[in-house]
């Protein structure tokens, strides 16, 4: 019927950032658990991640009507011609969603964001202990001492 022939036309199972995105709830468009799911994936890291798992992507510059602020989405082909899965573990949207939300976390732009992040808070914390540090003594300690004993 009319569901095969839309299936042949394009058996790809379409990925919008909101599916995987932790920052959204299941109205918003989550399609994954929370817990599995990342803050705010890219259409790139997604891309880069399903690519990973030897699937095809293809991105377009589609709308989620949810989600108008972010443009994109990708279509992937979880089924060779003949049917048979390109992945063999990952048979289907749901298992794809969720493999590629796992790789997310270790994308590069996704570490670099997290090391941006992590700095960011170092240096926060660093700023609070310092001027601890000022407050609780009243100079003496940052003295240089000149090295004693040397022959």
């Amino acid at each position: 019927g009319m569901a095969d022939e839309v299936t042949l036309f394009d058996r790809r199972v379409v990925i919008f950032p909101a599916y995987l995105d932790s920052t959204l709830t299941l109205q918003e468009g989550r399609k994954i658990a929370k817990a599995l799911a990342i803050q705010q994936p890219s259409v790139v890291e997604i891309k880069d991640s399903v690519a990973r798992l030897g699937l095809d992507a293809d991105v377009e510059s589609k709308m989620y009507p949810k989600d108008l602020l972010r443009r994109g989405r990708l279509r992937v082909q979880l089924k060779n011609e003949d049917g048979s899965l390109v992945n063999p573990d990952i048979g289907s949207r749901m298992a794809l969603f969720r493999a590629v939300a796992r790789l997310l976390p270790e994308h590069p732009l996704r570490q670099k964001r997290a090391q941006i992040a992590a700095a960011v808070a170092a240096k926060q914390q660093e700023k609070k202990a310092s001027k601890e540090a000022a407050a609780s003594s009243k100079g003496g300690s940052s003295k240089k001492k000149g090295k004693k004993g040397r022959k």
